[in-house]
């Protein structure tokens, strides 16, 4: 009967700490709607070149995915965990 109570306060452990990064995975992305036309006035960035940087976050999150999922499956998700 402990070990339902654990892995139902591990689950919610795991819920929260998935919804915060989410959160902010969300603002990252909402937040450079709002700014990049300050950052392109303020920069007098070309219209490539905002572009270009808009995407560098988009672009850090694909590859950061595929590198450490890569190493999670070499190394073994349970070591990581």
């Amino acid at each position: 009967m402990t070990k339902g109570i654990v892995n139902r306060d591990h689950n919610l452990r795991v819920f929260l700490i998935i919804g915060t990064a989410w959160m902010f995975d969300a603002m990252d992305v909402g937040l450079l709607s709002y700014i990049m036309p300050l950052v392109h006035k303020e920069w007098a960035l070309t219209a490539a070149q905002t572009g270009m940087l808009s995407s560098v976050s988009t672009v850090g999150m694909i590859l950061g995915a595929f590198i450490l999922g890569h190493l999670a499956d070499r190394m073994g998700r349970k070591k990581h965990y």
